[in-house]
């Protein structure tokens, strides 16, 4: 995932976070911007069938917490469904708390 969002994802193991790296200043992915927490993530295997508010999000889905590169690596095993690989990710921003990103074998879909 790293790759296609031109993104890294590094830990900081003392304060049990995950922070966005955006070393080329990509903004290929949208909300997933430099020096931002990865709070916790949502699957593309854990989508509803309806679109994913904050508020949905919040209250019915069923996140995973991201303490670690580890937890970020487990939530990512679930992301990959219908030939895309999907998820949302809640970050420490507060003009926009969700992102989702998506792409298939070529090209990053931004949602």
């Amino acid at each position: 995932m790293q790759n296609y969002l031109r993104l890294r994802f590094e830990e900081d193991a003392k304060k049990k976070q995950v922070i966005i790296r955006d070393p080329y200043r990509s903004r290929r992915a949208p909300g997933l911007y430099e020096g931002y927490r990865v709070k916790s993530v949502l699957p593309a295997l854990d989508w509803p069938e309806e679109p994913i508010t904050l508020s949905y999000y919040r209250t019915h889905a069923k996140p995973i917490p991201i303490d670690s590169l580890d937890d970020l690596r487990s939530a990512l095993k679930r992301a990959y469904q219908g030939g895309k690989v999907a998820a949302t990710f809640e970050i420490d921003y507060p003009s926009g708390p969700i992102a989702s990103v998506a792409f298939d074998e070529l090209w990053p879909i931004i949602l």
